[in-house]
């Protein structure tokens, strides 16, 4: 159900079909970086853009179509189906949207996010040129392997940069960014960082993995790692990495978004990804397996201590109960945590809602993993197992 008094956002609708950028006449809320990379999106495509709206007149100097007020905006909607306006920002999004909703505009609205993710998904669209498509394909390709190598790099420099750093080093979407974060705001040294063990086949990298792995064993680390509760760990990972890890690298079979989530959670789970990460990567790089030392269910911490190497494992649902534990093992009496990369907060936020209110598994699925997982099991309660049972009956198939 729509939030009360807001305006319909339509990203959910838009991304299985992509119509209203051939149909209606466009305006772009936003005219900052979002807004001048849309326009060049939507030239590519042969779409155009009738105008920008911005509250800064001062930006009509260096754009490439006019610039109209609110005010302009409502006159040109009112009682016209017939526009596409793109909320075109990343960090106020909300107060664009919010400002529609207060003057009641009529019209189609979609956020960049799912505009851009709507025409990756229907690349093959016979209305997009031969020559787009081409060229977007050869540019995700280009993008993806060296996006790749980039990110294996820069975890190599800052452990250069910092070489005593606290590893925060655990699988994607279990509250990393919120630890990361809280580190970087007391001006603790930390890296953040999803693999160090596994062999990228570039020697250089390589290279650089074996001897961080030598010396954090020799001189010792602090490693800060947490687990979370499996299939909604899953999901936010597939909407985080959906564009990037499906569309760039050519995984996605189908525009069908809730096909495309169910096949990648079901993946996950059946290779019960979250809880192999332990040993891929933890017991790769410290020696340490993590399944031999006891976990304090009731609690949701384990403090591993193993010759210079200390891991505090800690459950993402319980992560604020262990501030104080945390700030001991920084050394850091002062420490706050602050919720970061969530959800929805994101402008992916009307997608996600919308697919975690779809979102479907076979029983089979979801009993495996809450009644048959002994990885599981060592992290978490029966209790706890019971409540994660009863929060996705109703997303069964």
């Amino acid at each position: 159900m729509q939030e009360k008094n807001h305006t319909e956002i339509k990203d959910y609708e838009f991304i299985y079909n992509i119509n209203a950028l051939f149909e209606k006449k466009i305006i772009l809320y936003g005219a900052g970086v979002h807004g001048k990379r849309m326009y060049a999106l939507l030239k590519a495509i042969n779409v155009d853009v009738e105008c920008f709206c911005d509250k800064n007149p001062s930006v009509k100097k260096c754009l490439p179509a006019p610039v109209i007020s609110m005010n302009e905006l409502k006159q040109r909607t009112t009682d016209d189906s017939s526009y596409f306006i793109i909320v075109s920002s990343g960090e106020f999004f909300e107060e664009i949207i919010a400002d529609l909703t207060q003057m009641k505009i009529q019209a189609y609205i979609c956020t960049w996010h799912a505009v851009r993710i709507g025409i990756e998904l229907h690349i093959h669209d016979s209305r997009f040129s031969k020559e787009f498509r081409n060229d977007f394909l050869q540019r995700k390709k280009i993008c993806f392997n060296n996006n790749t190598i980039h990110f294996e790099l820069l975890n190599q420099f800052y452990l250069s940069v910092y070489p005593y750093s606290i590893l925060v080093y655990l699988s994607p979407k279990v509250g990393s960014s919120t630890i990361y974060e809280a580190l970087n705001r007391a001006d603790i040294a930390a890296v953040h960082t999803h693999s160090m063990a596994p062999k990228t086949g570039i020697p250089q990298i390589d290279a650089a993995k074996d001897y961080y792995m030598e010396k954090c064993r020799k001189d010792g680390v602090k490693i800060i790692s947490v687990v979370r509760e499996p299939v909604a760990r899953a999901l936010s990972y597939f909407m985080q990495g959906f564009r990037w890890e499906f569309i760039w690298d050519d995984r996605c079979q189908s525009s069908d978004l809730e096909a495309e989530a169910r096949r990648w959670v079901m993946k996950s789970l059946e290779e019960n990804e979250e809880f192999v990460w332990f040993d891929k990567e933890i017991k790769e790089f410290t020696g340490i397996d993590v399944y031999q030392y006891p976990f304090d269910k009731e609690a949701g911490y384990s403090w591993i201590k193993e010759n210079n190497i200390e891991i505090l494992l800690l459950k993402a649902e319980k992560l604020n109960d262990n501030i104080d534990l945390i700030r001991k093992f920084v050394g850091y009496p002062d420490l706050e945590l602050v919720s970061k990369n969530v959800g929805d907060k994101k402008s992916t936020k009307y997608i996600y809602k919308q697919l975690k209110k779809n979102f479907k598994l076979p029983a089979s699925v979801i009993k495996q993993q809450f009644e048959n997982n002994t990885r599981l099991d060592h992290f978490y309660t029966k209790e706890e197992k019971q409540s994660f049972l009863e929060k996705w009956q109703s997303h069964i198939l």
